[in-house]
């Protein structure tokens, strides 16, 4: 699988486990405001506690969280790995080549 195919099945992998961990969230707030009745008999701790919690899964997951930037850091890299190996080689079958 070319490296391009390889890091879009990533994203897309990320992306599936972005929207899985975010269902569990939206269930679990959905849990607590079924428990209370309305969102509004929500306790202003527990609301607290659920605006971090959303804070923090963007930070961590969000599109422009911790997981995204390293995975595109990683593929900027490999990519860059890439073109210097195929730079290698052609620079190495250009010296071969002895001007034919």
């Amino acid at each position: 699988m070319n490296l391009l195919k390889r890091q879009e099945e990533q994203r897309k992998d990320l992306a599936a486990g972005v929207y899985e961990a975010w269902q569990e969230i939206r269930q679990a707030e959905a849990r607590v405001v079924s428990l209370l009745g309305a969102p509004d008999n929500i306790p202003t701790v527990l609301k607290e506690k659920l605006a971090k919690t959303r804070e923090s899964f963007f930070e961590e997951w969000g599109s422009e969280g911790r997981l995204a930037a390293l995975m595109a850091e990683r593929h900027a890299k490999e990519r860059e790995d890439v073109i210097k190996q195929e730079n290698q080689t052609w620079n190495r079958n250009r010296q071969h080549d002895r001007g034919r």
